[in-house]
């Protein structure tokens, strides 16, 4: 931190590292229908990653009374995970046990960005408590994952069955988020005061995921249909407003507050839409 006259200039910086390893084990014992089955799966994940953040901000004190605030973040980080999974199923007949095996193998990535700034107002009038603040918030991010699984499947001897089942998943999303935000507080006097304020939060978000399946005869992947990919806009207008007071020690505060809301959101992959709008509430 550093102050010089009017200005105040700060900064920060981190970076971060880690490897995660784990031991995952599940078993589920189904005790209804015939047969009856029982699953057992072990895993071990281990996962690398690093992340880094900035920030960066300054405060100009135009005088004794008004100040503007100016700062904004970045954050980057990025996770590998790698993956062995075995699953054991087993289904319990009258006449004996029938059990198969399979054998996963997971490659997994995953980066994300984060940006965000804020601009900031106050101003402090010559009576005490009687204040204006303004500020606007604006936040981006962005993530991308990538993944790929290999499947064996094998018989109650442990012959495998078939090839290797070959399946890759690529998802993104991302997301804008813009608040303002104003409040202004005046005591009337020593047992009276009112406040007002208002707020704007606008967000837009959006998220893709794909997963494709490798055709063998082809050498080439297909998509697998799903209806995970979508977008979605919504918008929060609301405002309030107080007053408070003091009549031989009884205290009573009476307040008004509204709020008016849209949302649009959009399935991708089916072309569809919906839309909810809430134009005022109390």
């Amino acid at each position: 931190i550093v102050r010089q006259g009017i200005v105040n200039l700060f900064a920060t910086a981190s970076y971060n590292q880690r490897k995660l390893i784990s031991y995952n084990s599940t078993e589920r014992n189904n005790l209804f229908g015939d047969p009856l089955i029982n699953i057992f799966q072990t895993d071990t994940p281990v996962t690398n990653g690093e992340t880094g953040f900035g920030s960066l901000g300054v405060d100009y004190f135009m005088n004794n009374r008004n100040t503007i605030s100016l700062s904004g973040t970045y954050v980057r980080g990025q996770f590998n995970t790698d993956d062995v999974l075995y699953l054991t199923y087993d289904s319990l007949f009258s006449t004996g046990t029938s059990s198969s095996f399979s054998e996963r193998t997971t490659d997994n990535s995953r980066n994300f960005q984060n940006l965000g700034g804020m601009l900031s107002f106050k101003r402090l009038f010559p009576k005490e408590g009687h204040e204006w603040t303004a500020d606007a918030n604006y936040n981006q991010s962005r993530s991308d994952n990538d993944g790929l699984y290999l499947t064996k499947y094998f018989d109650g001897d442990y012959t495998q069955l078939g090839g290797v089942s070959q399946q890759k998943q690529e998802g993104s999303g991302k997301n804008r988020f813009l608040t303002l935000q104003t409040d202004y507080e005046n005591p009337l006097s020593k047992v009276t005061k009112i406040e007002g304020g208002a707020r704007a939060a606008i967000r837009h978000f959006e998220s893709e995921n794909h997963i494709y399946q490798l055709d063998d005869s082809t050498n080439d992947y297909f998509e697998i249909p799903d209806l995970n990919n979508y977008k979605y806009d919504d918008q929060v207008y609301a405002g309030y407003t107080t007053f408070s007071n003091e009549i031989n020690k009884f205290k009573y505060q009476a307040g008004l507050r509204v709020e008016s809301s849209f949302y649009t959101g959009t399935l991708t992959d089916a072309d569809t839409s919906f839309k909810n709008n809430f134009p005022l509430s109390l």
